[in-house]
């Protein structure tokens, strides 16, 4: 894919998909994870996109036949809980989008991401609830660990592939398989031995590395090694195809040997200097590998305003207006007891029409 086919095929997208802030007005998030508070380790957090000002038209009605009543404390059991079935229900017509997403327990591991844990969404705001989570996270999103909607897949393959705004980074597995820093260990989308691609990076970082250094003697290797062994080499991850490369050039390179230590010490620094935008240095060709796609994290933070004026759309308006509709009582149970109860509502009932 060319370069300017790449760039009309990312603003058809762009203008497709409902940017944030175009609705940042009209939209509220309600979230269990407050503006100023730093995700914990091994917990899970909810976030719902709510069309605030159509819900609470709508919730003045419940609230007018609850004062008819003459409050809640003045009804039957029974019908408390039939009022607050009614907001339950007022609440959940209202929900475009939800996200939950969980903090690996491992501090500084999948390049300090968040795991999506579920999601699902109505009137193609799933794309835009994504991007909005995402730049609310420090260091992005990566896909569920155990099952992805073909929905959710789409997002996560265009955003590989035609997204210049979101950046992407490999994931390793937890031993270190093809990096040598930790903050990529994640657990795998899949088996560590269908992670081709990021084999294929840290090659190809390993071949710039050469190429870089040891231009002559990496040519010389090339010229003149077996072509069972080129073969060989040619499939192996980076680590591999340095040590074999430099075995090779000091057995038929003559006074090689002398570079060896330079060239172990400058290979150490190239990967710490390197190994983190692999992704963006060495992947030029679209990626349709599924778990290739899914051993990545996301991130971006262009829609961090929007997100900051959904936030206090909830904060200034929903919490103000809604508890005063509804009493303190109706509204605790509901916006702060029970968002869990509506992502998992909603993501059953809407799972099949979106991400």
């Amino acid at each position: 894919m060319t370069k300017h086919l790449r760039k009309y095929i990312n603003q058809i997208l762009s203008e497709a998909m409902v940017q944030p802030d175009s609705v940042s007005e009209e939209y509220a998030i309600w979230t269990d994870l407050g503006h100023f508070d730093i995700a914990v380790p091994g917990k899970r957090y909810n976030f719902v996109l709510i069309e605030y000002k159509e819900m609470l038209s709508e919730m003045r009605g419940v609230s007018n036949k609850l004062k008819k009543l003459g409050g809640l404390e003045n009804v039957s059991d029974q019908k408390k809980w039939d009022i607050l079935d009614d907001f339950f229900h007022v609440v959940f017509n209202s929900v475009k989008a939800v996200i939950r997403v969980g903090i690996p327990e491992e501090e500084n591991s999948c390049n300090g991401a968040w795991e999506v844990l579920r999601s699902a969404a109505v009137e193609g705001l799933g794309p835009t609830m994504y991007d909005l989570v995402m730049s609310k996270s420090p260091n992005g999103l990566f896909s569920d660990r155990g099952s992805v909607s073909d929905e959710a897949f789409r997002y996560w393959e265009i955003s590989a592939n035609n997204r210049d705004d979101i950046s992407k980074h490999f994931l390793d597995n937890a031993d270190n398989l093809y990096t040598v820093t930790a903050f990529d260990n994640c657990d795998v989308y899949g088996s560590f031995d269908q992670m081709e691609l990021i084999k294929f990076a840290t090659r190809q970082m390993a071949i710039d590395f050469f190429n870089s250094n040891f231009p002559v003697e990496h040519q010389t290797m090339i010229e003149k090694m077996d072509t069972g062994l080129i073969m060989y080499i040619g499939d192996k991850k980076g680590e591999d195809y340095f040590n074999i490369a430099l075995d090779w050039m000091k057995n038929n390179i003559e006074n090689f040997s002398e570079e060896i230590p330079t060239a172990v010490n400058a290979w150490e620094k190239h990967k710490d200097d390197e190994e983190h935008d692999l992704f963006a240095k060495f992947v030029t060709e679209p990626v349709t590998d599924r778990n290739s796609i899914m051993n990545l994290s996301y991130n971006t933070d262009y829609a961090k305003e929007a997100y900051k004026s959904m936030f206090f759309n909830f904060y200034y308006q929903v919490d103000e207006e809604a508890r005063k509709l509804m009493g303190d009582n109706a509204f605790e149970r509901i916006f702060k007891d029970g968002i869990e109860e509506m992502v998992d509502y909603f993501f059953e009932i809407r799972y099949n029409r979106g991400v």
